[in-house]
């Protein structure tokens, strides 16, 4: 008998200045890639669509919210624990002016040239960074429960 499968959902967001830089988040204290950088990122919860985890993630630990994002990868990941579905977004707009929030977690927030990122940036990402500009499609929406009225 086999296990039924078990996805999880995570959010990634790109974060790019307009000088070909791009936002990185360093990991410390976590379980996952500690001293590794990544881009500001998160878990889907419960009833969120991926553009509004998204949203909320680049909130509670960069202190900005996205006002101008597109939709530039989906990634089907199994990793050690866990199979995710992940979905990156690239921001070119925000509010506010960016701190790391979560010191806890995240040792630095800073700036990178993108064509001169650091070697210690988690390989997946660095994939999706280096196709970023490329065309993507994608499309999420909510369906209604035709039973609940």
């Amino acid at each position: 008998m086999t296990q039924s499968p078990l996805f999880y959902s995570a959010v990634f967001a790109l974060f790019e200045d307009g000088a070909w830089n791009i936002l990185l988040s360093k990991r410390e204290n976590t379980w996952w890639n500690d001293g590794w950088y990544t881009l500001p990122s998160g878990h889907v919860e419960w009833g969120e669509l991926p553009s509004e985890a998204m949203i909320r993630e680049a909130v509670e630990e960069t202190a900005v919210r996205p006002t101008k994002w597109e939709h530039i990868s989906t990634l089907f990941r199994i990793d050690t624990r866990r199979t995710y579905i992940d979905f990156f977004y690239r921001v070119s707009k925000w509010g506010g002016e960016i701190r790391n929030l979560e010191p806890e977690k995240c040792s630095e927030l800073a700036w990178f040239p993108r064509h001169s990122l650091p070697q210690n940036i988690i390989p997946f990402v660095r994939e999706v960074i280096e196709r970023a500009w490329e065309q993507s499609y994608f499309e999420e929406t909510r369906v209604e429960d035709k039973k609940s009225g």
